[in-house]
């Protein structure tokens, strides 16, 4: 009987480490698509020190 109870938490345990895991992997996945977006728009020159250069052509008004 012990040895039922034993594998039980151990399914337990697997199946929590195993969400654990995939919630990681999908956190790091939306980081690393921030980061492409991000990356997209730096060389585009929108972002950061780039910025100012795809501003200089905005009507002053705004």
């Amino acid at each position: 009987m012990m040895v039922f109870e034993w594998m039980d938490e151990w399914i337990n345990i697997s199946e929590s480490m195993r969400c654990r895991r995939l919630t990681m992997l999908r956190g790091f996945s939306i980081i690393m698509k921030d980061r492409k977006i991000e990356d997209r728009v730096k060389s585009k020159g929108l972002y950061g020190k780039d910025r100012s250069h795809s501003l200089a052509n905005v009507d002053p008004k705004y």
